[in-house]
């Protein structure tokens, strides 16, 4: 798997390569940049250094974090969030629609 992020982006070009446009992972990427300024974007780095995207984003923000948004940013932020997701049976269905 590589990283869908390079180095030559822009903050919109970031999201739409995390999130595929999915509105909900669009929202919840957002808040983390909001919330958190420098560390937002790492936190961008982080999902797709573990290859969360899409509406896996939506799925651990939603369902494994009660959409509590530092919640899943101390989850991401510890690995447990992918330890999580994986756990969940929607992560597996949609990891394979999205071929990540």
């Amino acid at each position: 798997m590589s990283d869908r992020i390079t180095l030559d982006m822009n903050i919109l070009a970031m999201l739409m390569a995390l999130t595929g446009g999915h509105p909900g992972a669009v929202s919840v990427c957002l808040q983390i940049v909001k919330n958190t300024e420098v560390g937002g974007l790492v936190d961008l780095l982080r999902l797709d250094s573990e290859g969360i995207y899409g509406c896996n984003i939506w799925i651990a923000y939603k369902d494994i974090c009660g959409e509590d948004i530092a919640k899943m940013q101390a989850m991401l932020r510890s690995g447990e969030l992918k330890t999580a997701l994986e756990a969940n049976p929607e992560y597996q269905y949609y990891k394979e629609k999205e071929g990540v």
